[in-house]
């Protein structure tokens, strides 16, 4: 019996949110479509669309299509949920798109900057703003359920499974069509550590036959890249899965100051009798951080990058992620 296929295609729009209109012609898309024109906000929004290949074009789904309704359909909604929120941009130099009229009249000998308002939000005694805590805002888990809720009818067929929306190179949310309601939450982390490949069970010749200069009696060092995947429902009251302060400390005190500048052989006593590969770092990482989310939050997975080409995912089920990008080697 012939196995059924599941295709699916990731699409990335790249998109500064107070740039020019979605309309406008861009020539370079590889950067940005809607371009960033001025300091302000950049968003990269993925689409992954699941569903059977079309016998005459070859295609999934028409990407002409794709991009004009995420370009058409997406910016909108993110500048109407970063403008409800000044105070997350205010002392940056960076205007709503209200506010950014007045730096378009001045380039036309109009209003000068001294006499543009600027955006201006809650502040704290001392003066300096407040942090936002309001229902708006990109880090917020309503604005990417709102997407993905427009976004699905309006590319269907095929079917929107996954929307990922990265407000950093380091920190996204995903929201998967078969977790609804749950949002999955994602940031970076580093540490230094050294380590060597050495296993007790086999001999000095086959460690150095499988390990090669890994196995150095002296070790040697990686800067490890670690990304740490929680998820949950989101809190009504501030459109967060968890303060994102809550979450750094977390894996900051269970993980990054357990290894960073350490040898991993000689200083941690969780590899005193475990040989410190890639594959067994991952794993004794999500074990550290697996009882650190208490319900409704979970651990979903841990990643680890041991060089640019090496990465090792750790998940707490069979479910496969469904963004392609990574190439990865899996601990379960």
């Amino acid at each position: 019996m012939t196995a059924t296929l599941r295709i699916r295609l990731a699409r990335e729009l790249r998109c500064g949110v107070w740039g020019a209109e979605a309309a406008a012609p861009a020539a370079n898309n590889f950067a940005a479509n809607p371009s960033l024109d001025d300091m302000g906000p950049f968003v990269r929004l993925t689409a992954v669309m699941e569903g059977p290949v079309d016998g005459v074009s070859g295609m999934l789904i028409n990407l002409k299509h794709l991009d004009r309704t995420l370009r058409r359909m997406a910016p909108p909604l993110l500048r109407e949920a970063i403008s409800d929120q000044p105070s997350a941009i205010r002392g940056t130099g960076m205007r709503p798109e209200g506010q950014r009229r007045g730096h378009a009249a001045r380039r036309t000998g109009g209003d000068s900057p001294d006499q543009r308002p600027v955006a201006r939000g809650p502040t704290s005694e001392t003066g300096n703003p407040k942090p936002p805590t309001g229902s708006a805002g990109i880090k917020n888990g309503h604005l990417l359920e709102r997407l993905f809720n427009v976004l699905a009818p309006a590319l269907a067929p095929p079917q929107l499974i996954c929307l990922r929306l990265a407000a950093s190179p380091w920190f996204y949310q995903e929201l998967h069509r078969s977790e609804k309601p749950m949002i999955r939450q994602s940031q970076r982390f580093e540490f230094s550590a050294a380590h060597r490949l050495y296993s007790p069970y086999l001999t000095a010749r086959q460690n150095q036959e499988l390990f090669g200069k890994c196995t150095n009696p002296n070790g040697h060092g990686h800067n490890y890249e670690l990304e740490v995947t929680i998820g949950g429902p989101i809190d009504m009251a501030t459109g967060r899965l968890i303060p994102l302060e809550d979450f750094q400390r977390t894996v900051n005190e269970r993980v990054i100051q357990r290894f960073d500048h350490k040898h991993l052989n000689l200083d941690c006593p969780e590899f005193a009798q475990v040989n410190p590969t890639v594959e067994n770092i991952a794993r004794l990482i999500f074990e550290q951080l697996r009882d650190a989310f208490t319900a409704p939050l979970k651990l979903c997975a841990v990643r680890v990058w041991e060089t640019p080409k090496t990465c090792c995912e750790v998940t707490a089920d069979a479910a496969v992620a469904a963004l392609a990008g990574h190439e990865k080697a899996e601990a379960i």
